[in-house]
């Protein structure tokens, strides 16, 4: 359900071996209104750069910037479509189409980041949506990152079952919807959570919660996701690290928070324990998706199809 929210921040993620420190929450009115001027003067107003071709792609939910293909991103749908990713280039046009040997239960968002093997990249789906909180284990598909090199293009690439793994996750405290996943430049996952249950349940005053899977989390069996930190927050639908591991967006419906860190020994973690920026957006038709540029000249979005109007891919660049 779309609708408006207001964020703050916080964080600290773990996994379920390591000291859990007490909750914090940032609330929007701790925000200094001078800083999120200067945050929205860093950026300029959106630019469409095209429109998605595919017609297939009527409900993009995560968009990433390849690693291994430069100057493509990779998107997906999500619930009730193919279990399939396909990397675009900026104009929209789809170059390939990769078939993973999943399901689609309820594919939220897509990362690319390290993994267990060095100078390897690779994608990360995460099928975590949870509308009706019916599922108790989410999951987060991982696989070493397809290139294109040398393709005829458009090409389909199918995934064995070997090719893919399949990370479970269960929260410690119940069930949640999540539509947000992020990896630090570590291989930390990063989810936060959206909160809702058909309907957003505005009588908690805390609406998003942030985990962590630090790196190491297991391969096979469970990991358990503990709550460390929350976001006064309603919808929030997808985010990105940058490539360097400096910066944080967070999207709704209609608002980008950012987050730079203050120096470099600062952790994701403590970043995410400091009010956030806005920065500018434009609200799109269902729009859910955000990823960096991979040089961190900017971020991009993408709509969903809505009455008949394409899917736009949106770029925003740093001044």
């Amino acid at each position: 359900m779309k609708k408006f929210f207001y964020l703050a921040s916080a964080l600290l993620g773990l996994s379920t071996l390591s000291c859990q420190p007490d909750e914090a929450v940032v609330t929007e009115s701790s925000v200094n209104a001078g800083a999120r001027v200067s945050a929205t003067a860093n950026f300029a107003a959106r630019r469409q750069l095209g429109t998605v071709k595919d017609g297939n792609l009527n409900e993009i939910s995560g968009l990433a910037m390849s690693r291994t293909n430069s100057g493509y991103m990779w998107v997906h749908e999500d619930s009730g479509n193919p279990n399939r990713i396909y990397l675009i280039d900026s104009q929209g046009t789809t170059k390939a189409t990769i078939n993973l040997p999943d399901a689609n239960r309820d594919w939220e968002d897509i990362a690319v980041g390290r993994g267990p093997q060095p100078n390897t990249w690779y994608v990360y789906v995460a099928d975590v949506g949870n509308n009706n909180l019916s599922n108790s284990v989410v999951y987060v598909y991982r696989f070493v990152e397809p290139s294109i090199t040398g393709k005829s293009l458009p090409t389909t690439i199918n995934l064995s079952n070997s090719a893919v793994e399949k990370l479970d996750f269960a929260y410690a405290d119940g069930r949640h919807n999540c539509e947000t996943l992020m990896v630090d430049t570590n291989g930390d996952l990063y989810f936060i959570t959206k909160e809702d249950n058909g309907e957003n349940k505005v009588s908690n005053p805390v609406k998003g919660g942030v985990y962590r899977a630090a790196a190491g989390y297991k391969e096979s069996g469970t990991n358990t996701l503990t709550r460390l930190s929350s976001l006064n927050i309603l919808t929030a639908t997808g985010g990105d690290i940058s490539n360097n591991g400096q910066e944080v967006l967070i999207k709704n419906y209609n608002t980008v928070y950012y987050w730079k860190k203050s120096s470099s020994s600062q952790t994701i973690a403590q970043l995410l324990t400091t009010a956030p920026q806005t920065l500018p957006y434009t609200e799109e038709p269902g729009g859910e998706a955000i990823g960096w540029k991979v040089d961190g000249a900017g971020y991009y979005t993408v709509s969903e199809i809505k009455n008949n109007v394409p899917a736009a891919i949106y770029y925003y660049a740093r001044q």
